[in-house]
């Protein structure tokens, strides 16, 4: 199973029929050589960066609009088998049709990398950590323009990130 096949799946728990379109790009792995500056040796490792955009079509007529995106990376460690997931930044516009697709994202993208049956990299061990400070955008200029964005503060920002890890737990 690919992250996009992933992705769609998890999409599919929410209800009523909707049109989305999914780009998700990554990059091939690189040597990293920074994740560690202060260890001696350094142990080897790779990056991986991941962007995961989603837009919704509300009618057949209308031109698909950017809801909801991920930026992720992946840290390979092959020496020590682990691996980290690091959620640098999570985005919605606000213009996406009630629920809104970025939990049942997030959920599919932390579910697809912390399950070792899918996860792409052969690891024993995975960290995810996220980076959670609550702006107005973040990947989306000028949303934080638009009337039906909520940005959450950073207390329920920690609430919201709980509960998507409590469920994918």
């Amino acid at each position: 199973m690919t992250l996009r096949d992933a992705l769609l799946a998890g999409l599919n728990s929410l209800p009523g029929t909707r049109e989305f379109h999914l780009h998700v790009l990554v990059s091939s792995p690189r040597k990293h050589g920074n994740l560690f500056p202060f260890a001696n040796p350094r142990p080897r490792s790779y990056l991986q960066d991941i962007l995961i955009l989603l837009s919704e079509q509300t009618t057949p007529d209308s031109s698909p609009v950017f809801v909801s995106a991920i930026e992720a990376c992946v840290y390979n460690i092959p020496t020590t088998s682990c691996a980290i997931l690091y959620v640098s930044k999570v985005d919605s516009t606000g213009q996406a049709t009630a629920p809104s697709p970025t939990p049942a994202l997030v959920r599919a993208l932390l579910l697809f990398y912390a399950d070792p049956a899918t996860r792409p990299i052969s690891a024993n061990h995975l960290w995810i950590h996220v980076f959670a400070r609550a702006q107005n955008q973040y990947l989306f200029p000028n949303s934080s323009e638009y009337p039906n964005k909520r940005p959450l503060s950073d207390i329920k920002l920690c609430a919201w990130w709980k509960r998507q890890f409590s469920t994918v737990v």
